[in-house]
């Protein structure tokens, strides 16, 4: 298994691409490409995704629309990461699944995605209609073996307008794609990193239907955020919200939830997940002291598992 990524930047030409794909290891097994956009126009990425195409014949290409990327220890926005993964002992299969439910979503993805050899299942949901605890429960339905799903969720650098995947060089606007890894000498590790912690007391939720809020302990989530934080912070919600997040805890694991969007005419919010009506939340910061060690613990796990390939 090679490793191989190429990063594009507004200015980019068919001569990056050409030189980049001159230069990967030659191999007889599959190529997986995950691309990550966080172009305004989501079509600026395509013509590299159809020279790709063409020149790797048999490669499996999904990605996600991004509120930026993260290249090389670098954080960048408006530009395409492009994440080459060549296997010699995998075969690797794309999907898109679509349904009126994300737990329909996920079911059927899983329902088309795994067989008896699949290893690993890699994801990506559009986050505007897709609810992220519902797809995981579809997918869970129809996974008893447990296979590990790893992903995420599409975003347009905080517009909220168009988050999209894609499959291909077809940018999706509804549903997910995926893609299944099959192969029995393939061994996959997981970990997560959470470099947060929930400050202040327990506020009621006392409002809410899946994924979308209404009221907190009897005030609206602006009126909340107003309340705590202060004007500034609620007149620019959604994106002052991300390093404001609501934290609840399900099954002993504290979960941070992102606003998704802007407040409707009924004050209601969508998070990135359920929070239940009657749930207890608090709010989240960015815990510098947490980030170091817990880098520390995950690169101390990687030396030691010592794998071919690292996907975060």
């Amino acid at each position: 298994m090679h490793s191989r990524r190429l990063y594009l930047r507004e200015d980019w030409n068919d001569n990056a691409v050409a030189t980049f794909l001159d230069a990967l290891p030659a191999t007889q097994g599959t190529v997986l490409v995950q691309v990550f956009s966080s172009f305004a126009d989501h079509n600026r990425v395509l013509p590299a995704v159809r020279d790709i195409l063409r020149n790797l014949p048999g490669a499996v290409v999904i990605g996600a629309s991004t509120a930026g990327e993260i290249d090389g220890g670098t954080m960048r926005e408006q530009g395409a990461l492009l994440l080459f993964t060549l296997f010699e002992h995998c075969s690797v299969r794309g999907y898109q699944a679509r349904a009126t439910t994300a737990f329909e979503v996920g079911r059927t993805l899983a329902q088309t995605a795994l067989t008896p050899d699949t290893r690993c299942v890699i994801a990506f949901a559009n986050s505007i209609n897709t609810d992220g605890d519902e797809f995981l429960r579809g997918f869970a339905a129809a996974n008893p073996a447990q296979v590990p799903l790893a992903g995420g969720m599409s975003a347009d650098s905080a517009r909220f307008e168009h988050c999209r995947v894609l499959l291909g060089d077809t940018w999706l606007d509804e549903g997910a794609v995926g893609v299944a890894i099959d192969g029995a000498s393939l061994r996959v590790y997981q970990d997560y990193n959470l470099s947060w912690r929930p400050i202040g007391r327990p506020m009621r939720v006392t409002k809410a239907r899946g994924d979308v809020v209404y009221a907190i302990e009897g005030r609206t989530v602006v009126e909340l955020y107003t309340r705590y934080l202060g004007s500034d912070i609620a007149g620019n919600l959604p994106r002052s919200a991300f390093d404001f997040p609501l934290f609840i805890e399900s099954d002993g694991l504290i979960i941070p939830r992102t606003m998704m969007s802007r407040p409707d005419a009924s004050g209601g919010v969508q998070f990135a997940g359920d929070i239940p009506e009657g749930a207890q939340v608090r709010f989240g910061i960015v815990n510098n002291d947490a980030i170091v060690d817990s880098v520390r613990r995950v690169a101390q796990q990687v030396r030691e598992q010592a794998p071919e390939a690292l996907f975060a």
